[in-house]
């Protein structure tokens, strides 16, 4: 039978290897990008955004296989979403990522971020966090810039 840490790592392996959602989107309404210099992670973010709505998104991740694991989760989660919907699934990310971030106790992780779940254990790594992280500053800043070009 396989373990939780086995069938997380295999979740995180495949959409780092085959992420979801990449690819340019030369109709975009608005971009975000993130840059860690630190270690070279790189992620832009591209989305079409339709009654307030993010019908549409692309992404163009470079580094580690957390960092493109992450971002093509992220994706996933939030095409479809209202813009508002997303910065409040930003926020919910990082206090669920960013020290102190909420305890999250046995196998209860937050519902609305299951899709999550497989990163969990990155938390435990504050080196990694970072890695988690950069899609989601990413999203935020093309956020941001379709808010600016309303």
């Amino acid at each position: 039978m396989q373990s939780e840490v086995d069938y997380d790592r295999e979740i995180l392996l495949d959409h780092a290897r085959h992420p979801k959602r990449t690819g340019e989107l030369s109709d975009a309404h608005a971009y975000g990008q993130c840059h860690n210099p630190i270690c070279g992670d790189k992620i832009k973010v591209a989305i079409i955004v339709t009654e307030n709505r993010i019908k549409n998104i692309r992404i163009l991740p470079s580094g580690c296989s957390i960092s493109v694991a992450s971002a093509s989760l992220m994706a996933g989660m939030v095409e479809g979403l209202t813009i508002d919907e997303t910065e409040s699934m930003i926020k919910k990310v990082n206090e669920t990522f960013v020290p102190p971030f909420l305890p999250v106790d046995g196998n209860e992780w937050p519902e609305n971020l299951s899709t999550l779940s497989p990163l969990k254990r990155m938390r435990e790594s504050p080196l990694k966090i970072p890695c988690v992280l950069i899609s989601w500053v990413a999203i935020k800043d093309a956020v941001k810039d379709f808010k600016t070009k309303e």
